[in-house]
């Protein structure tokens, strides 16, 4: 996935990397029937071939393509004598004939045009057990652990039983006792203080990744409740609101086939 790291490397090393310096761009798609047999290759080695790449750079990079199968859409490489950076990016570029090869200046637009075109996305999913957070960017997706880390299992616990009561009590008990109706109260004081707590973690992890959108997922009360009390610098980038996963402990990639569109 291109981390804020590398992006941040894109910009501030390869950009300035002094020329010259072999720019590749390819459409390596493998839905793409013309990627059948890593037709790719060939059209790789054609537009190097094009270009007044120095041999030995050349072959180093076509070497390169050759060992490493492609897991994306379309691969971005940089080289020059020595020095060789290679990027998959699950998205398509507009390529002519699934293939450009420049040498001279570190050709960036396309890449550049990628990075400042799709916005990072944070999906915060409601889990049962405790709150999960990711983040979708480029036709990605990263789970983000640490980003909840600083509240404890037990807390995580109080959630999920206050929960439960607060469900219980709304399909229609009666209450009789008044001290039943303090503690109710309680619940919910303590339930909208963790709430802020956890938009205050979410927001410190927006800022720090620059998630430009939101995406809440989770039981539609629970969801509707956090998005209320978020601030509104943060509730106006909610994009939207889906329900939970049929199944606890979600894998990542079910995550994202709720969520890429």
């Amino acid at each position: 996935m291109l981390t804020q790291e590398v992006t941040r490397y894109i910009r501030e090393f390869v950009a300035p990397r002094v020329a010259p310096v072999l720019s590749l761009y390819l459409d390596v798609n493998p839905a793409n029937p013309d990627n059948q047999g890593k037709a790719y290759l060939l059209r790789a080695r054609e537009a190097i071939a094009a270009t007044p790449t120095p041999p030995e750079v050349g072959k180093k990079v076509l070497e390169a393509l050759e060992r490493s199968l492609p897991q994306a859409k379309s691969r971005v490489v940089f080289a020059a004598e020595g020095w060789m950076e290679i990027y998959d990016l699950q998205v398509d570029l507009p390529l002519i004939q699934g293939a450009e090869a420049r040498w001279g200046e570190p050709y960036l637009t396309p890449i550049l045009y990628v990075l400042d075109e799709y916005d990072r996305v944070g999906v915060v999913y409601l889990d049962s057990e405790k709150w999960r957070m990711f983040e979708v960017y480029l036709g990605e997706i990263e789970e983000l652990p640490g980003a909840f880390r600083a509240v404890a299992t037990q807390e995580w616990n109080q959630l999920t039983q206050a929960g439960s009561g607060r469900r219980y009590s709304q399909g229609g008990i009666h209450r009789a006792a008044a001290n039943t109706d303090r503690f109710e109260r309680r619940l919910d004081a303590w339930t909208h203080r963790f709430y802020k707590r956890l938009a205050g973690l979410l927001e410190q992890t927006v800022n720090e990744r620059n998630m430009q959108r939101l995406v809440l997922m989770g039981p539609k009360a629970e969801v509707q409740i956090f998005k209320d009390l978020l601030p509104r610098r943060l509730r106006e980038r909610v994009m939207a609101t889906l329900p939970s996963l049929p199944t606890p402990g979600a894998q990542a990639s079910e995550v994202f086939n709720r969520v890429q569109e």
